[in-house]
């Protein structure tokens, strides 16, 4: 292409030459993985009709523009291999590609709530944390947008042909000969601050009075939390090389006649007889109480059925099971495998491909190497990474950090807010990481998910803080003591 805003190259790249994905391809990924998500948790977010409507439409253009800035020649030289390999990764626009993708839009004219504004421009702004950006954008850092300006109406216009299939585009591009000079570029001071305490006096300070603290934050984790997801969860499928599906992203939950089939087949296994699940304690509790929608501390001994409990608690929702060590998660997982299948079940902690290949290499052997079905344990991992299965087992230390509000926590905070969260034998965990539980436990609710607490042994002030924290948003818990 004869013009000096790009490559002399057939296609814009969103991936490495060597990955070979293009900007179109990655961003179609990106829309059809957040319609996914929709279709799957759309009724788990409990949004009135009308907040419900502009969420998905607003993250439908987030996702149309949140990689709108790897059109920038910089940034198609790093992906092409080609010009200065000593850029500063720290201060190089090209590599703060998401810094550039609103000025490439005409955010300035949409008419929409400035509330609405703020959450896609700080979502697309902040779905990667790199190099400098904070800096730059809270004005610590002076930085030179001069080439993005000079090109901005060559890139819109290449923009409006990748994605003139796009109905929406029309709504988010500019006419790319209107003379705006500087106006794209002004839109740092609407952007939120991360969660970080360099930040807190200027989060303070630009969120305006009627931001709500609870309701609009928690749409906007909900919103960037799925967007990163989405675009996390598409470049993973690239990665993989392979033909695995976007709408893999999110699987359906086990309903509670596929929890009470998988439960009532491993117990006939084991007796030789029938079994009515219905005759167990579990059951009992939960439906004379009807505490299955409710937060629940399970306080029992050591083998009278806590996990059973929790899967009939969870029905119907994503469960999110955690266990202190790794070997009790990989013995949660066998266990879970065979109730509901291992197309339900998925495994993660940090050595989860290892104890992957081994418990289906042990699998193989106990059926005499007569493979039922091809098993990819590759597959099984990466869906268990983004959490896609409906029934996750998970060491603690892969989920209760989010708590912490770490760069890009959104992603898991979003999922912990409409799912069964399952903390099984809290007294194995120090002072601190139980105090980082209490904390992951007062957000979920928050967030609108719900907690099951399961131990042989409640320590007292592990159980007055959560009811601190979870009661006083008036959210009721409901204790269980199986010793009385």
């Amino acid at each position: 292409m004869e013009n000096d805003c790009f490559l002399d190259k057939p296609k814009i790249l969103a991936k490495s030459k060597n990955m070979d994905v293009t900007l179109k391809e990655h961003t179609e990924n990106v829309v059809n993985a957040i319609e996914a998500l929709k279709k799957e948790i759309k009724d788990k977010l409990n949004m009135d009709d009308k907040v419900f409507e502009k969420f998905w439409k607003y993250l439908i253009w987030a996702g149309l523009i949140h990689d709108f800035g790897k059109i920038y020649k910089g940034f198609q030289e790093i992906m092409w291999g080609i010009g200065n390999k000593n850029k500063d990764k720290e201060d190089d626009l090209s590599f703060m590609h998401s810094l550039i993708s609103p000025a490439l839009t005409n955010w300035y004219k949409w008419k929409i709530d400035k509330k609405w504004l703020r959450i896609i421009l700080s979502s697309v702004v902040f779905h990667h944390y790199r190099g400098k950006i904070n800096n730059i954008v809270f004005g610590n850092t002076d930085k030179d947008f001069e080439e993005i300006k000079r090109c901005r109406k060559e890139y819109i216009k290449r923009l409006k042909e990748e994605f003139k299939d796009k109905e929406e585009i029309k709504e988010i591009l500019p006419d790319e000969n209107e003379d705006v000079k500087n106006l794209p570029f002004r839109f740092f001071d609407l952007l939120i601050p991360p969660d970080n305490m360099m930040f807190l006096p200027e989060m303070f300070a630009r969120l305006e009075k009627d931001w709500d603290r609870d309701d609009d934050t928690k749409k906007y984790i909900f919103f960037k939390g799925i967007l990163m997801r989405a675009d996390h969860f598409a470049s993973a499928i690239h990665k993989s090389n392979s033909s695995y599906n976007i709408e893999n992203i999110e699987k359906s939950p086990l309903s509670e006649q596929d929890i009470k089939n998988g439960i009532k087949k491993s117990f006939e296994k084991k007796i030789g007889k029938p079994f009515d699940v219905e005759n167990l304690w579990q059951w009992d509790k939960i439906k004379n109480k009807k505490i299955n929608n409710k937060n629940v501390i399970l306080v029992g001994s050591t083998g009278i059925g806590k996990t059973e409990f929790a899967f009939l608690w969870g029905a119907g929702e994503k469960i999110i099971f955690t266990y202190p060590m790794r070997t009790m998660v990989d013995a949660g997982y066998i266990r879970a495998k065979e109730y509901f299948d291992k197309d339900n079940v998925g495994l993660l902690h940090g050595t989860s491909i290892v104890s992957l290949s081994q418990i289906f290499d042990n699998k193989q052997e106990e059926n005499n190497n007569n493979k039922e079905d091809d098993i990819d344990i590759n597959f099984i991992k990466l869906e268990s990474q983004y959490l896609a299965y409906p029934l996750i087992m998970a060491t603690g230390d892969q989920i209760f950090p989010v708590s912490l509000k770490y760069p890009g926590y959104e992603k898991m905070l979003s999922i912990l807010g409409y799912s069964r969260l399952v903390i099984d034998e809290v007294q194995a965990y120090d002072p601190t990481a139980s105090a980082i539980i209490v904390k992951t436990i007062e957000e979920t609710v928050k967030m609108g998910g719900k907690f099951l607490l399961m131990t042989a042994t409640l320590p007292e002030y592990i159980k007055n803080e959560i009811k601190k924290r979870v009661e006083e948003k008036k959210k009721k818990i409901e204790i269980i003591n199986q010793y009385t």
